[in-house]
Formats: structure tokens, sequence, C-alpha cells
């Protein structure tokens, strides 16, 4: 495939209906069946989270006791009970549970976050693919036209059996580029399909639109890592671990217990109100030190995290910005250069011989082939900075 060439890295088309990203994104985020189950997840999750916030249930006492003769009596018991942790403890509980919502939506966005790059990587290899399609069939055509000349040349003897058989390869050769292609084009097309939960999309733009990068990339990160949903659930994580270390020093505090009690025998009611309180000696020891020592680990993650995230961030920065300035020179050196269309007609001019011609479109093909999955490359890196604003 590498053997045919382009014309020009500017004239990589425009389409008067071409779909946006933003349209393919939409009808993804609508129907990709892996965001509807992180969805219901993330709901389950919260749900969760919500319980265990109240107290125990109360407690209610029956008791008949019957005596060994008449004169001891039958003896009936009632009692009701309700037992309460230290107030703290229920602020803490519900300080967890917020914590643990925040989690579960972070979660859910990264994943979101996730499946919008993949489409959005799948798009630009169907752009990719739509470019090479229609300057494939022009080169094909081209070919084709080509090689009928040559034949009624030959038949007269005006050109050699052998230039009309390179020009037959070269024919088949860009029948098997074309081919391989639409194949790719497919299979990509195939892939969107997946992502977008079974729902057909046509992507039919066939030019790359232009590229904005940040100036600053320190003041860039900085803005974006309030939007990044890994650092904000490490983040999350980290207050998390907190809330757990306050809740376990509150559940260290004592727990009480109020209650009614009556107690008939004989004729006789006894009956009033009793209260007990516990001693928090040694059945949560060593919690708290648990507790702190996550917090420690949540924390020193969060540093890791962070710094990983900067440095694979800054190396996608520093690879788009390359990768923009080598598309302006990949623009500047087709530009410039003998196209395949001159080439043309100097062969046609007798300037050039058939081995000349193939030699000078190859070249251009491959550059413009380069240029273009240079674009895609680019439109790739920049859609891991975006992702954040999805």
């Amino acid at each position: 495939m590498k053997r045919y060439i382009i014309i020009g890295m500017m004239m990589l088309g425009l389409s008067a209906s071409a779909q946006s990203l933003q349209d393919v994104l939409k009808t993804v985020g609508e129907h990709n069946l892996s965001l509807k189950a992180a969805r219901s997840r993330a709901e389950a999750e919260k749900l969760e989270a919500r319980t265990g916030l109240n107290p125990s249930n109360p407690e209610l006492e029956l008791g008949y006791l019957w005596g060994d003769s008449p004169q001891t009596g039958n003896r009936i018991d009632i009692a009701f009970n309700q037992s309460f942790d230290f107030p703290s403890v229920y602020y803490w509980k519900r300080r967890l549970s917020d914590r643990e919502c925040s989690l579960a939506e972070y979660n859910y966005r990264m994943e979101y976050q996730s499946v919008m790059l993949e489409a959005s990587q799948v798009y630009y290899d169907l752009i990719y693919h739509n470019c090479l399609e229609r300057e494939l069939g022009k080169i094909y055509d081209n070919a084709k036209a080509l090689m009928e000349a040559w034949e009624s040349l030959e038949s007269s003897g005006s050109v050699s059996k052998m230039d009309l058989q390179k020009v037959r390869l070269e024919v088949l050769r860009a029948k098997s580029a074309y081919e391989e292609n639409r194949t790719l084009h497919e299979l990509a097309k195939s892939e969107l399909k997946r992502i977008a939960g079974g729902m057909d999309i046509d992507v039919v733009m066939d030019s790359f639109e232009q590229v904005l990068l940040p100036d600053d990339f320190e003041s860039w990160f900085a803005e974006a890592s309030e939007r990044n949903p890994q650092l904000l659930s490490i983040r999350e994580e980290v207050e998390l671990a907190a809330s757990q270390t306050k809740l376990q020093i509150a559940d260290n505090l004592p727990k009480f217990s109020l209650g009614y009690a009556s107690e008939r025998i004989l004729g006789t009611t006894l009956q009033g109100i009793k209260g007990s309180i516990s001693i928090p000696l040694w059945e949560n020891k060593g919690r708290v030190k648990a507790a702190r020592a996550r917090e420690l680990s949540a924390k020193a993650e969060q540093r890791d995290a962070a710094s990983r995230c900067y440095n694979s961030l800054k190396a996608t920065y520093s690879n788009a910005l390359r990768m923009k300035a080598l598309a302006g020179e990949y623009e500047t050196l087709l530009t410039d250069a003998c196209g395949p269309a001159l080439a043309l007609a100097a062969l046609h001019g007798g300037e050039i011989s058939m081995v000349d011609y193939i030699q000078e479109t190859s070249q251009w093909y491959e550059a413009y082939v380069a240029a273009l999955g240079n674009e895609r490359d680019l439109r790739n890196l920049v859609s891991i900075l975006e992702c954040f604003n999805l």
C-alpha cells in the first residue's frame, strides 16, 4: 500500500455531511452497555453506603415464669430496650457515607472517560481510513486508465511489453491497497458499533479538525487536576480513610442503653426505666492504630498517583507538541514537492520513464501516509488531554 501517492497534505478533503466527534460521543454515552452497567453499579454502591446509619433495632423481651407451688405464683416480665452509640459515631458514619457516595461517582466518571477515549480513538481511525479510501480510489482509477492507455500503445508498438507489465503490477497493487484499507475501515466501524451498544454510526468525515493545545502545561494541569476523576478518586480515598479513623476513635467512646421494664407476680407489679453504659476496655483495641496506618497508606498512594498522572500527561503533552510541529513540516514538504499529477504529466510527455514515475509516486505516497498517520496520532494524544472535559 505504501507504493502509492496521494496528492498533498492539504488535500485531505472536506465533507459537507461530516459527523462531529461530539455527535459520536453523545450516541456512545446514551447506548454503551458498559456505561449502563457502571451507572447501575454506582447507584447500588450509593444505596449500600446509605445503610447502617441508624441506631440498632429496639429489643422487646417477654417472659412468663411459673412457680413450683401456688404460694410462689407465676411471674410475667416485660422489657423494652434501645441501645445507642456515642452521638459522634453517627456523625462520622454519615460523613463516611458521603465519601463513599462520592467515590462511587468518581469511579463511574473514570469508566465514562475510558469509554469516551476509546470511542474518540476509533473515530479518528475511521477518519484516517476515509481519507485513504478517497485517495486510494483515485489512484486505483488513474492506474486502470493508465493501463488501458498503455495496452493501446503496446498494440501499436509505442511502448514495450515490459512497461505494460509494470503498469499492470501497479494496478494490482493499487487494488490491493484499496481493498486492504476497506477491510480495516469495516473493522473500525464494527468496533465503534460495539462501543455504541450495537448502534450503527456512519462516520463520513474525511478531514481532521484543527488542533489546539494549551499554551502552558503547568497551568493546564492545575486546572485539569480538579476534573480528573482518577486524582479526585484518590483524594476521596484519603478523606475516606481519615473519616474511618475518626469513626474508630468515636467508636471507642461509651455506648448507652435505655429501656423500660415491668415485673408482675402475685398481683404485685414492679415497673420503671433502666439504663446501662458500656466500659470501652478491649473490644476495639488496636482498631484506631490500624485506621491511622490505612490513612497514612492512602496519603502515600495519593502522592504516587499524582506524580504518575503528572508525568504521564506531561509526556503526552510533549509528544503532542512534537507531532503538531511535524505536521507543519509534512504540510510544507508535500505542498512544495513535485506531486503525482506533475509526475503523470511528465510520463505522458516522455520526460521520465515508467520506473521514474513509479518511484516518484511511491515517495509521495509514503510521505502522505506518514503525514496522515501523524495527524491521527496527534488527535489521539489531544483526546487524552481533553477527556477531562467530557
